[in-house]
Protein backbone atom coordinates (compact mmCIF):
# COMPACT_ATOMS: atom_id res chain seq x y z
CA UNK A 1 0.00 0.00 0.00
CA UNK A 2 2.85 2.20 0.83
CA UNK A 3 4.06 1.72 -2.13
CA UNK A 4 1.52 2.29 -3.96
CA UNK A 5 0.53 5.93 -2.28
CA UNK A 6 3.86 6.73 -2.93
CA UNK A 7 4.53 6.08 -6.68
CA UNK A 8 1.08 7.76 -7.14
CA UNK A 9 2.49 11.11 -4.97
CA UNK A 10 5.99 11.00 -7.18
CA UNK A 11 3.68 10.99 -10.30
CA UNK A 12 1.32 13.73 -8.90
CA UNK A 13 4.82 15.77 -8.53
CA UNK A 14 5.74 15.06 -12.28
CA UNK A 15 2.45 15.93 -13.25
CA UNK A 16 2.46 19.30 -11.18
CA UNK A 17 6.18 20.02 -13.40
CA UNK A 18 4.64 19.10 -16.27
CA UNK A 19 1.67 21.77 -15.97
CA UNK A 20 4.17 24.68 -14.80
CA UNK A 21 6.99 24.14 -16.94
CA UNK A 22 8.07 27.11 -19.23
CA UNK A 23 6.08 26.74 -22.45
CA UNK A 24 7.73 29.73 -24.50
CA UNK A 25 8.75 28.93 -27.48
CA UNK A 26 12.13 29.04 -28.66
CA UNK A 27 15.12 27.35 -30.82
CA UNK A 28 15.29 24.25 -29.28
CA UNK A 29 11.17 24.27 -28.56
CA UNK A 30 8.93 25.80 -31.60
CA UNK A 31 4.97 26.90 -30.98
CA UNK A 32 4.49 23.96 -33.32
CA UNK A 33 6.50 21.02 -30.72
CA UNK A 34 5.12 22.55 -27.49
CA UNK A 35 1.38 20.96 -27.72
CA UNK A 36 3.05 17.31 -28.93
CA UNK A 37 5.46 17.58 -25.71
CA UNK A 38 2.48 18.09 -23.71
CA UNK A 39 0.16 15.19 -25.11
CA UNK A 40 3.98 12.77 -25.22
CA UNK A 41 4.02 13.60 -21.24
CA UNK A 42 0.71 13.24 -20.39
CA UNK A 43 0.51 9.84 -22.30
CA UNK A 44 3.70 9.02 -20.31
CA UNK A 45 2.35 10.26 -17.36
CA UNK A 46 -0.91 7.61 -17.82
CA UNK A 47 1.13 4.48 -18.49
CA UNK A 48 3.48 5.02 -15.50
CA UNK A 49 -0.09 5.21 -13.50
CA UNK A 50 -0.58 1.88 -15.28
CA UNK A 51 2.38 0.26 -14.28
CA UNK A 52 2.13 1.79 -10.74
CA UNK A 53 -1.35 0.02 -10.79
CA UNK A 54 -0.16 -3.77 -12.49
CA UNK A 55 2.69 -3.18 -9.74
CA UNK A 56 0.82 -2.64 -6.66
CA UNK A 57 -2.52 -4.22 -7.30
CA UNK A 58 -2.01 -7.26 -10.06
CA UNK A 59 1.49 -7.89 -8.23
CA UNK A 60 3.13 -7.55 -11.63
CA UNK A 61 7.10 -8.13 -11.25
CA UNK A 62 7.94 -6.56 -14.40
CA UNK A 63 5.97 -3.29 -13.84
CA UNK A 64 8.19 -2.29 -10.78
CA UNK A 65 11.45 -2.98 -12.79
CA UNK A 66 10.04 -0.80 -15.61
CA UNK A 67 9.23 1.65 -12.80
CA UNK A 68 12.42 1.64 -11.22
CA UNK A 69 14.52 1.91 -14.62
CA UNK A 70 12.10 5.21 -14.99
CA UNK A 71 13.18 6.25 -11.33
CA UNK A 72 16.90 5.94 -12.33
CA UNK A 73 16.96 7.24 -15.40
CA UNK A 74 14.89 10.64 -13.88
CA UNK A 75 17.64 10.75 -10.79
CA UNK A 76 20.54 10.64 -13.82
CA UNK A 77 19.01 13.09 -15.59
CA UNK A 78 18.28 15.25 -12.36
CA UNK A 79 21.67 14.90 -12.07
CA UNK A 80 23.08 16.11 -15.20
CA UNK A 81 20.65 19.09 -14.98
CA UNK A 82 22.03 20.58 -11.76
CA UNK A 83 25.51 20.03 -12.65
CA UNK A 84 24.82 22.33 -15.95
CA UNK A 85 22.72 25.10 -14.80
CA UNK A 86 22.95 24.11 -10.96
CA UNK A 87 19.05 24.78 -8.81
CA UNK A 88 16.99 27.31 -10.29
CA UNK A 89 13.04 28.42 -9.36
CA UNK A 90 11.34 28.80 -12.12
CA UNK A 91 8.23 31.73 -12.00
CA UNK A 92 5.13 30.43 -12.51
CA UNK A 93 4.85 34.44 -14.56
CA UNK A 94 5.07 34.46 -18.22
CA UNK A 95 4.02 37.56 -19.06
CA UNK A 96 3.88 41.11 -17.25
CA UNK A 97 1.38 43.66 -18.26
CA UNK A 98 1.49 47.33 -18.09
CA UNK A 99 0.51 50.39 -19.87
CA UNK A 100 1.22 54.27 -19.99
CA UNK A 101 -2.35 55.51 -18.68
CA UNK A 102 -2.93 52.53 -15.63
CA UNK A 103 0.66 52.89 -14.83
CA UNK A 104 1.53 56.56 -14.67
CA UNK A 105 3.05 57.26 -17.68
CA UNK A 106 6.15 56.03 -19.34
CA UNK A 107 8.68 56.35 -16.70
CA UNK A 108 6.70 53.73 -14.52
CA UNK A 109 6.54 51.37 -17.73
CA UNK A 110 9.82 51.35 -18.52
CA UNK A 111 11.03 50.10 -14.91
CA UNK A 112 8.43 47.42 -14.88
CA UNK A 113 9.54 46.38 -18.31
CA UNK A 114 13.66 46.62 -17.43
CA UNK A 115 12.23 44.79 -13.56
CA UNK A 116 10.59 42.00 -15.79
CA UNK A 117 13.61 41.61 -18.40
CA UNK A 118 15.91 41.27 -15.43
CA UNK A 119 13.37 37.94 -14.48
CA UNK A 120 13.89 36.79 -18.17
CA UNK A 121 10.08 37.55 -17.99
CA UNK A 122 8.28 39.17 -21.36
CA UNK A 123 6.61 42.50 -20.43
CA UNK A 124 3.36 43.26 -22.83
CA UNK A 125 1.63 46.75 -23.15
CA UNK A 126 -2.40 46.71 -22.08
CA UNK A 127 -4.28 48.74 -24.49
CA UNK A 128 -5.16 52.44 -23.03
CA UNK A 129 -8.42 52.44 -25.02
CA UNK A 130 -7.50 56.16 -26.51
CA UNK A 131 -5.11 56.21 -29.51
CA UNK A 132 -3.09 59.08 -28.58
CA UNK A 133 -1.95 57.46 -25.60
CA UNK A 134 -1.73 53.81 -27.56
CA UNK A 135 1.17 55.97 -30.05
CA UNK A 136 2.82 56.65 -26.31
CA UNK A 137 2.53 52.61 -25.89
CA UNK A 138 3.93 52.38 -29.22
CA UNK A 139 7.12 53.76 -28.51
CA UNK A 140 7.32 52.58 -25.54
CA UNK A 141 6.62 48.93 -26.95
CA UNK A 142 9.76 50.31 -29.63
CA UNK A 143 12.17 50.69 -26.66
CA UNK A 144 11.23 47.36 -24.92
CA UNK A 145 13.43 44.29 -26.25
CA UNK A 146 11.18 42.42 -24.36
CA UNK A 147 7.69 43.22 -25.63
CA UNK A 148 6.27 41.86 -28.66
CA UNK A 149 2.85 42.75 -28.72
CA UNK A 150 0.42 46.10 -29.32
CA UNK A 151 -2.95 45.58 -27.49
CA UNK A 152 -5.15 47.60 -29.51
CA UNK A 153 -8.95 47.71 -29.65
CA UNK A 154 -10.69 47.05 -32.74
CA UNK A 155 -12.23 48.62 -35.38
CA UNK A 156 -9.28 50.76 -34.55
CA UNK A 157 -11.49 53.99 -36.36
CA UNK A 158 -13.37 54.00 -33.62
CA UNK A 159 -10.58 55.03 -31.01
CA UNK A 160 -8.68 57.22 -32.98
CA UNK A 161 -11.10 60.49 -32.51
CA UNK A 162 -9.44 63.53 -33.64
CA UNK A 163 -6.19 61.68 -34.51
CA UNK A 164 -4.50 62.60 -37.77
CA UNK A 165 -3.00 60.34 -39.55
CA UNK A 166 -3.99 56.88 -37.56
CA UNK A 167 -1.54 54.46 -36.18
CA UNK A 168 0.19 52.82 -38.63
CA UNK A 169 0.11 48.92 -39.12
CA UNK A 170 1.78 47.92 -42.19
CA UNK A 171 -0.11 44.45 -44.11
CA UNK A 172 1.91 42.32 -41.82
CA UNK A 173 0.50 43.45 -38.81
CA UNK A 174 3.76 45.53 -37.78
CA UNK A 175 3.00 48.99 -35.81
CA UNK A 176 5.01 51.69 -36.52
CA UNK A 177 5.65 54.59 -34.34
CA UNK A 178 5.54 58.04 -35.87
CA UNK A 179 8.41 59.74 -36.87
CA UNK A 180 6.99 63.83 -35.98
CA UNK A 181 8.33 65.39 -33.18
CA UNK A 182 7.71 65.29 -29.55
CA UNK A 183 5.13 61.79 -29.46
CA UNK A 184 4.34 62.30 -33.20
CA UNK A 185 0.33 62.48 -32.35
CA UNK A 186 -1.27 65.11 -35.45
CA UNK A 187 -4.44 66.43 -34.51
CA UNK A 188 -7.28 67.01 -36.68
CA UNK A 189 -9.02 70.18 -35.18
CA UNK A 190 -11.49 70.42 -37.84
CA UNK A 191 -13.10 67.16 -37.00
CA UNK A 192 -12.62 67.86 -33.14
CA UNK A 193 -14.24 71.43 -33.97
CA UNK A 194 -16.92 69.96 -36.07
CA UNK A 195 -17.43 67.88 -32.72
CA UNK A 196 -17.90 70.18 -30.15
CA UNK A 197 -20.71 70.83 -28.61
CA UNK A 198 -19.46 73.38 -25.43
CA UNK A 199 -16.44 74.65 -24.43
CA UNK A 200 -16.34 74.90 -20.63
Amino acid sequence: MWFEVLMYLSLALDALSVAFQDRTPNAEMTEQMIPVANVMAACLLVLLVYFVWLAAQRRKNWPRWVLAAALVLSVISLVQVITVNGIQFDSVVDIVRTDVSWKGGVTPVMKTAHLAESFGVRCELHTTIYHPLEIVNLHCCAAISNCEFLELLYPISYMDFGMKPAIDIDVHGYAHPPEAPGIGVGWDWDFIDNCTIKVL
